[in-house]
């Protein structure tokens, strides 16, 4: 992504962006380009210098918008890719690190079919959330299976509704979902 648009670490606000070393290597790699790659790797390479000033790039550096940068020197470990892939390409260990990284960094909780949750259901779960967890409600509400719930009343779209004033929470409503033709089929006819 940076070779293409080096500005990218700033793109991401209030969050930390991780980059693994293979990326590093890989900006490092093109530099002597004379095209638009080599440009942009040239650039990424001045940025990454500039925040510098602000401390190790290992270390994690708060930037100017809030958010936070660091560079991955370990977590490199292929151990579980080899399942999946043979060899040690710059992709796969960038795929590592994250990898590695999710298994030791902050807790996410993907809650699906959350438009099949009471008010007092999701407040339950939200309430119990520690520090740096991140929380993904999924659903749709014009799907719902609860006898006493309605595209209104119903848990997903009460913390959207609640949530949407707060830098803390983001909503997303996607205009057209994939269904199969026979879930499509029993949606309308059931």
């Amino acid at each position: 992504m940076l070779l293409h648009e080096p500005m990218a670490i700033f793109m991401f606000k209030e969050n930390e962006v991780v980059i693994p070393s293979a990326v590093l290597e890989e900006i490092d790699s093109k530099k002597r380009n004379m095209d638009e790659i080599g440009r942009n790797a040239r650039q990424v390479t001045r940025i990454l210098d500039s925040l510098r000033a602000k401390g190790k790039l290992n270390d994690k550096i708060v930037m100017d918008h809030g958010g936070i940068l660091r560079v991955e020197l370990n977590h490199r470990s292929l151990q579980k890719l080899h399942d999946r892939f043979l060899t040690a390409t710059n992709d796969n260990r960038i795929i590592a690190v994250a990898l590695n990284l999710k298994e030791e960094e902050e807790m996410k909780e993907i809650i699906d079919e959350a438009q099949n949750l009471t008010k007092h259901e999701v407040k339950t779960i939200l309430t119990r959330v520690g520090e740096r967890s991140k929380i993904v409600l999924l659903g749709d509400p014009y799907q719902i299976d609860h006898p006493y719930l309605d595209e209104m009343t119903n848990g997903l779209t009460y913390v959207a509704e609640k949530f949407k004033t707060y830098p803390v929470s983001g909503h997303i409503r996607l205009e057209k979902g994939e269904r199969s033709s026979l879930a499509q089929l029993a949606a309308d006819i059931l």
